[in-house]
Parts: C-alpha cells; structure tokens; sequence
C-alpha cells in the first residue's frame, strides 16, 4: 500500500471552490438573452442537454437564471444532466496551465474539512496532509486540554504527546527516532522515552513526576509526530484488510483504490481502538466495495458503536455525510471554473425544487411550461454522456449503456435523498418518500424501456397514481423499502412494498407462529413481496380458502362457484382463525407454540379478533398453509400449489424451480441463475446448513441482490457471523464455543405492549413495520461467495409470470 499522504483524503482540497473571473469578452449579450435562447430552446422539444451546456457556457454572467430556465422548463433530472454536460464541455475546452494551478483534486470534494467541534484546529497550522478527521479528534489547542504537552488520556493509555503519539505503545528506541525524526532534539527525545511501555497508572505516576521538565512540542513536531502514528495505522488497517479471512468474508479494501474518505473512516476506527471484529462486520464489506453510502449508513447506526463516545461518534458522521454531499455535487455536474461563481448549487437546485420555486438567479421558465416545474419538483437526475460503469455490467435489468449508467448514477441518487430525508419531521418525511417513491416508478418505468425514452422524456413524464407494473431492481431494492416504511401510512394503505417488488425486511423473531421454526413462511413473505404480491392479496386467498372450507363443510360442492358471491355466517372467518391458533398451541415444545409460549384460550380468542386486520404476511402465509394441509417445513415442494392459492391467473401466475447441491450444479451456477431471476423481478430462497460441520440443520434467507465476490442476504433470523465455515464446528448465528442464547448475531426477540392495553402486539404488522436496529440483524448483509458455496444447500427461484414479467 502507499503512503497515506497529500492527495489522500487528510483536509479536503477545494478544487472544485473555485472561480476564475468572466472576462469582459465571455460575458455574451446582455443579461436576459440566454435565458430567453434557453426558453426558446426548450420550446422546441427538440434540446439535448449537450446543445443547452453550449449554449450556457457562452453566456457565464447568466449562467445561474439560464439554469434555473431549465430547471423550470424541463425540471431537475434535465438540469441535471445539463450540468454534467457543462462541465464536460468546460474541462475539455479549460487551459492547461489554469487547471495545473489548482489545488491536487480529492474525489467529490469542494471545500476543506471544518473541525466543528471545538478542538481549535481551524487554521492553517493545524491542517494536516492526511487524516484531519483523526488530527481534530485526538486533541484540542490550548485550554484546560492542550495537546501539545505530556498528557494521559482516560482509559489503558501511556503517556501521550500531541494528536495521538502513545509512549506507551513503543519502545524507548522507537521513540527517540520518532521525536528526533520530528525535529525535537536526543536529549528531549531521551527524557520522554522513559515513559516506553507505561501505561495506566505507571504512566500518570511517570508523568507528575517528570511532567516540569517536558517541553511543550511545537504545532510542526505535533503533526510530524502525528504523521508518523497515523502512518503506522494506515499499513496495519491495510494488513488487517489484506488477511485471508478478512478477504474471505468482505472482499479486498483497497486503500489505494477506494473513496479517500473510506480510507478515512477505517484508519480513524484503527487509531481509537475501535476497528474490531465486530466493527468490520459492519463496515468492512462497504470499504471493499468502496461504498461510501452504505458505510455512512453503518456508521449512523448509533446502537452498533455505543461504545464510542458521542464525539469521536458525531465527528466521523458528520464528516462522512459532508463527503457526500460534495462527492454528488461532482457526480452530477457541479464544478468550478470560470462559470463557477454564477451557478446555483445542486443543493439549491433541489431545496427549491422541493418548495416549488425557481433557483436563486433562476428566471423561470416560459408560462406553457410553468406548471411542470412544480411536478417535476424533486425529479431525479441522469446523464447522458456517463458511460455505464463496469461494474454496474452485472446487475441491472438490461444490457445497455444508457441503463446500466443512469442505474449506477440513480441508485446513489436515490441514496443520498434518502439520507436527507432522514432528518425531516414525519409528515414531511412522509410526504417526500410517497413523492420520491411515484419518482422511482416512473424512473424503473423508463429503465424497462432502454432506446424509448431519453432524459427529457423522463423528466416530462408524469407520476401515476395507480400502479404501472413497475418494479425496481436489485440495486434500489434497500432504499426503496426504506422510503416505502415512510410512506405507507400517508398513502391511503397502499402498499409500496409490493407495488414496487421492494420487499418489506421481515424477521420470524416476531412472529404469531412459532418465532423460532418460521424461517420459512417469513422467507416466503418476503418472496411474494418481490413478486407483486401484497397483504391484501393473502387475505383475499385465505377468503376464498375459508369460503371453500365452509361450503365442503354444507356438503355443498366448490368447483365452478363464484366465491365472490359466497356470504359467510358471521365469526366463521375468526372461527377458522382460532382452529388454527389452538392447533398452534399444541405444538410439542415451548419455542413451537404461539409467540414461542404458553398462551391461554382468551388470549387467543383476542388475537383472533385481531387476526385480518393486524397479522403480518407471514403469519398469514402460515394460516394459509394450514387451511391447504401444508406443513410450513413443506414450503418449497407445496410453492406452486401455494401460488395457485395467491393467483387465480395463470398467465399471471410465477414460475418455481428447484436446483439442489447434488454435485451437479456449480456455485457460479447458482449465483448466474439467481441474478437473472432478480434482474427479471423475481426473487429466491436459498437453504443453507447453518449448525457446522457435522450437523443437518438447515435454514432459509432471500438473496437481496448478486454482487461481485458474494450475494447481499435477507435473513429473517439474524446475520451470520463473519468467519463461519460449514466445514468447521460451530453455529452460523454464534461465536466459536458459544450458544445462540444472546447471541449478537440473531435477531433479538421482543415481546412489546405497543398501544398500553397490557397484551403483547409485537406481532402486529404496525410493530413490524418500526423494528430496532437489534430486531433487524438480518437486514441487507453482504456474505461472500465462499461462505456460501460451502453452506448451500438448495435454491428455490421464482420467476414472474409470463404476463407481468
């Protein structure tokens, strides 16, 4: 690995800040005739973004209300566009002398890192070549805390010197050719390497007694002497990254290669002691991806890094979520140069989109297309001169270069929305996801459609009330299932889940069923959600079960009558539903009944009450099966009855198939047949042995997308532990030599009373639907090729019907 250093991600350059002044001669006609070429431009129906850009870099000083035209004109993904094309144009035509006068260019970045925090680090002194995170962390400028005299910090720590340099962590030989090194003379360097190898007490004792005679290092020796630490972390983080299991499990984290910020975050968890086992579960998948949006949400998982002190913890977020501002900002088109000055942000692009209003410097747009700023407010951004990635070749629903780009560019779109949403009150959450969630179907709309539309098209489309078929693709499965949670409610009961394919995570920790023994039905449910299928399809097949049922039972025949038409006697829906609870409780063990305990026949009867209107769709796969006579441990040789069940149409109606590790079928076959079945919108089960060597058990979870090196995994029990070998002793959901008993790896069960009535309602689908992050272990893990080509066992694919595929 090399040296982390300048170019590395220490304080961000601010290439992209800027501006050249506009001569006199660049600054075109007067104010006001680009806007209206612009206008006129658009007018036509005819624009491509390329001719727009041309047409603004010829008239810089009204750059900003020639775009807030377009915006207004065409809205925000034609804006969008145009400004990738602008820069485009612009770096090609930029002299070279002009741009090797810039600051070295760090990826995404516009501006230098602001320590926010109090640690007085802001001037030019105290910024470093590489790690300004982990410098503005480890210590403070003058005041009670001063840094650049001998401390000792709280906790196992020797006598430390500026930002992190810990005597007790190396030899007195070490030390002496560090501080020399640093520009400190031997005999200083002699008197503090005979604090070597304390630490704790003995380097508090060592220190009140020696502390008069230690210099205070200056702010050039500080940072010298941080340089030679951070370093020191940098290669053992690229050790650890490098290790055959860490490889194994996650994937290679490049430190050359990846987000300089990645590169960041890992050596800042290193330098504090926080880059454990567990803390790479969490993260060192997204590093090897080189996945700044899903480390950032790793990071942002409070509960996951209790351990670390609301700080170190708010810092490391606050700077990932910075990068990603500024790394979108390049993304779609906003850099400097000589126009620079006279451009909106993207940011205000999007806060004013949002509010209906034309961008700062913005002129609007002409009045016959007025109107559409206002629908297209938010709209998302594309490209048409990105080239399609070549990763993003695996993976998206067509082979082609205009779908394949605009997915890859989308996807963190949607990504970074989502984390801005976050931080909105709920009604305004809400509103926004519903809004951000008819935008996506009309974008994977579009994207089943490569050659037919282009950005412009797109843009002007409108968002549809009622479901169009869409469904997106792997790739938005995990945000869109996010923003599907926001909006649900708002949204008159529509279910976005399976209007869009996103499936709702689901663990079987808190089902009605037998919590311990549903992996099945819970895979199931997220499966039909994949498929289209949503609650009120469960119920309206259990409607015609039950209708069956009662009429077989009047001796009355079933075939040919029109269930539609069929009145049931009032309290025979609850009636079959308490048959099934009773028969539930009767299971022979304690972890198979109800809610994985005794319940009493009131309780019961309550929960029948409440069946149709609160039971998740697992529960109500569980209570279909039954009524069918099918064991749920049947579920993949009974799915095509199952589906039968579900759609009545049998054009309509998936397809199942089978393919077991008989020796016959490949691993490399598996991952091909599985990701030709996501991408078509479909979905799979994949059976795995998860109790070690030796041991038959088996348990099911939902392959989420395919992935280069390993598959991201749905798990409705919990994540399986980084390092599991099926060819070892050793439970998937427990550390080595331990039981899955609070285990940190399976999904914790709750037995909640949510609305104050004294019965538990965990299993109700409002509580399912607001799961803690310790309820939700399973979600979206990414598992390497390796583990589970060992541990596989079967995979089950559904494909849509012929008539909805």
């Amino acid at each position: 690995m090399a040296e982390v250093g300048a170019g590395a991600h220490g304080r961000l350059a601010d290439g992209g800040a800027r501006a050249a002044e506009p001569t006199s001669a660049s600054a075109g006609p007067t104010v006001g005739g680009g806007v209206a070429q612009i206008q006129a431009l658009l007018a036509t129906g005819a624009a491509q973004p390329d001719a727009i850009a041309a047409l603004i870099l010829a008239h810089p000083a009204e750059a900003g209300a020639m775009m807030g035209a377009v915006h207004a004109g065409a809205g925000n993904m034609v804006a969008f566009a145009v400004l990738r094309q602008v820069q485009d144009q612009q770096r090609a035509t930029e002299p070279a002398a002009e741009a090797a006068a810039l600051p070295p260019a760090i990826e995404g970045s516009t501006g230098p890192y602001v320590d926010r925090y109090g640690s007085g680090t802001a001037g030019p002194a105290f910024q470093v070549e590489a790690g300004q995170l982990t410098f503005d962390a480890e210590g403070r400028e003058g005041g009670k805390f001063h840094t650049r005299v001998a401390h000792v910090p709280p906790g196992p720590s020797g006598v430390t010197i500026g930002r992190g340099y810990d005597l007790g962590q190396h030899s007195a030989a070490q030390i002496i050719t560090a501080m020399t090194a640093a520009g400190l003379s031997t005999e200083t360097a002699r008197a503090y390497a005979a604090a070597a190898g304390l630490r704790g007490a003995k380097a508090k004792a060592w220190l009140a007694a020696h502390h008069a005679s230690l210099p205070e290092i200056t702010p050039t020796q500080q940072e010298a002497l941080f340089t030679i630490t951070y370093q020191e972390m940098a290669r053992d983080v690229d050790r650890i990254s490098g290790k055959p299991g860490v490889v194994e499990a996650y994937g290679r984290a490049d430190l050359d290669e990846i987000n300089p910020a990645i590169t960041d975050t890992l050596i800042d968890l290193r330098y504090r002691g926080d880059y454990t086992g567990s803390a790479r579960e969490r993260v060192q998948g997204a590093a090897a991806r080189d996945d700044l949006l899903r480390l950032t949400d790793a990071m942002a998982d409070r509960a996951a890094w209790k351990h670390v002190p609301e700080d170190r913890f708010q810092r490391r977020l606050a700077y990932l979520r910075q990068v990603e501002l500024e790394t979108e900002g390049e993304a779609y088109g906003y850099g400097g140069g000589p126009m620079a000055e006279h451009m909106p942000s993207l940011t205000e692009l999007q806060r004013e989109a949002r509010a209906g209003r034309t961008p700062p410097g913005g002129a609007g747009g002409p009045a016959d297309v007025a109107p559409a700023a206002a629908e297209h407010a938010g709209a998302s951004p594309t490209s048409t001169s990105t080239q399609a990635k070549a990763s993003a070749a695996k993976g998206t629903a067509r082979d082609d270069d205009w779908t394949d780009g605009t997915l890859v560019e989308y996807a963190d779109w949607v990504r970074l929305e989502l984390a801005r949403l976050r931080d909105l009150d709920g009604e305004a959450r809400r509103a926004r996801s519903q809004e951000l969630l008819r935008e996506i179907e009309r974008f994977v709309g579009a994207l089943r459609r490569p050659g037919e539309t282009d950005a412009f098209e797109l843009a002007r489309q409108p968002l549809a009330e009622d479901a169009t078929g869409a469904w997106v693709p792997p790739e938005l499965i995990g945000a869109t299932r996010e923003l599907a949670l926001y909006a649900e409610h708002l949204d008159g009961g529509e279910d976005w889940h399976s209007r869009l394919g996103a499936s709702q995570y689901r663990t079987q920790s808190d089902n009605l069923a037998a919590p311990e023994a549903t992996c099945n039905v819970t895979s199931m449910a997220m499966v039909l959600e994949r498929l289209g299928y949503s609650r009120a399809d469960l119920l309206a097949a259990i409607d015609r079960e039950v209708k069956r049922r009662w009429l077989r039972a009047q001796g009355q025949a079933t075939d040919g009558v029109d269930l539609s038409d069929v009145a049931l006697p009032k309290g025979q829906f609850g009636a079959e539903v308490l048959r099934y609870l009773d028969h539930e409780q009767a299971a022979g063990k304690g972890y198979q009944r109800l809610r994985g305990h005794d319940t009493s026949r009131a309780e019961r009867k309550e929960m029948a009450a409440a069946f149709s209107a609160n039971a998740q769709l697992e529960d109500l796969v569980d209570f279909l099966l039954s009524m069918l006579g099918i064991d749920r441990t049947s579920i993949t040789p009974a799915a095509t009855k199952l589906l039968g069940k579900i759609e009545t149409d049998a054009a309509d109606r998936p397809t199942v198939q089978t393919l077991r590790n008989d020796g016959k079928v490949s691993w490399a076959t598996v991952r091909a047949e599985v990701h030709a079945a996501l991408e078509a919108g479909g979905s799979a089960i994949l059976s795995v042995f998860h109790k070690g060597a030796g041991k038959s058990g088996t348990h099911l979870v939902v392959p989420q997308q395919v992935v280069s090196g390993g598959m991201i995994i749905d798990d409705p029990y919990g994540r399986i532990r980084a390092g599991y070998d099926r060819r070892k002793a050793g439970d998937a959901y427990a550390d080595p030599g331990k039981s899955r008993a609070g285990s940190k790896h399976r999904n914790v069960p709750t037995h909640t009373d949510h609305d104050g009535d004294g019965r538990d309602d965990d299993w109700m689908v409002e509580a399912a639907s607001e799961l803690t992050a310790a309820e939700a272990r399973g979600d979206s893990n990414e598992h390497s090729d390796a583990m589970l080509a060992r541990a596989w066992n079967y995979v089950t694919l559904y494909r849509r019907g012929a008539a909805s595929a």
